[in-house]
């Protein structure tokens, strides 16, 4: 991976590194793009898909019952206290999209 390829991962990533940090990654990124690359040439070959690395046999389920509070609106307000800013019953997050 060079300077452009790794300057183009940091844009992509939003993450901004000096020069000589970017640089201090170059090693363990080298090391781990290795490693997948290794694990891409295993033969899989007559091996069925898995839709999760974990079976749900033997998952114990319960029934899905909504649990509707006494008072919704005191509900919400104990759940909302936690929260670090909201305004007219609605939490309030920082923009992401530009």
């Amino acid at each position: 991976m060079d300077k452009t390829q790794l300057d183009k991962l940091a844009m992509l990533s939003r993450l901004e590194f000096t020069p000589e940090k970017l640089a201090s990654f170059e090693p363990s990124l080298r090391s781990v793009l290795a490693f997948v690359e290794k694990i891409g040439g295993v033969d899989t070959a007559g091996i069925p898909p898995m839709a999760g690395v974990t079976t749900t046999a033997g998952t114990p389920e319960r029934a899905d019952v909504a649990v509707i509070p006494a008072d919704p609106v005191a509900r919400r307000a104990e759940l909302q206290a936690c929260a670090p800013k909201t305004e007219m019953g609605f939490y309030v997050v920082p923009k992401i999209v530009e």
